[in-house]
């Protein structure tokens, strides 16, 4: 039986929501979030309204004891796919 990895980002928004990425994300200071974007998260008709579409996009995960915070650089993170039984 073979595992599949596959490696992500993990990196902590402003608000404190840990976040996933496929690729390094990019800080956005404007916003408080990373971004997958160098230029920031994607800008939607005002602030208001890009900041509540860029949190209900995001794909957060539990803190469980993480430690990791806005002012920290994102961590690349091993996901380890493994078929349990049979």
């Amino acid at each position: 039986m073979s595992d599949k990895v596959k490696y992500l980002w993990l990196a902590c928004d402003k608000d404190g929501e840990l976040v996933l990425f496929k690729d390094k994300p990019f800080r956005d200071d404007w916003y408080g979030f990373w971004s997958k974007w160098k230029s920031g998260i994607d800008y939607n008709c005002n602030d208001e309204i890009t900041a509540r579409d860029h949190r209900n996009k995001r794909f957060t995960i539990p803190r469980n004891n993480i430690d990791l915070s806005w002012e920290d650089e994102p961590i690349k993170v091993k996901l380890v796919f493994e078929k349990i039984g049979e």
